[in-house]
């Protein structure tokens, strides 16, 4: 018989500065951002901020990004009469 040993992932445990710079940040920064910063996950984001009660604001949700862009464009052709400038 063949034992084979898996390696134990190890969990970092989150500091009390990676812990504010999340709490400072979540609402203006990009996940994908705050992730590299931190060097974690972006599930490991996510989790932290869920469990922290953080949300994103409405526009900067990922599934309103591209509502959002077309909102602008929009309005943009609406001040200009019809053509982007």
């Amino acid at each position: 018989m063949i034992c084979v040993r898996r390696e134990r992932i190890r969990k970092r445990r989150w500091t009390d500065d990676e812990i504010e710079f999340l709490r400072q940040n979540y609402e203006k920064m990009d996940t994908r951002a705050i992730a590299i910063v931190l060097n974690r996950s972006l599930s490991a984001i996510h989790h932290k901020a869920h469990r922290l009660g953080l949300k994103k604001p409405e526009e900067m949700r990922y599934y309103n990004v591209g509502a959002t862009l077309f909102k602008i464009l929009q309005q943009k052709v609406q001040e200009s009469g019809g053509l982007i400038k």
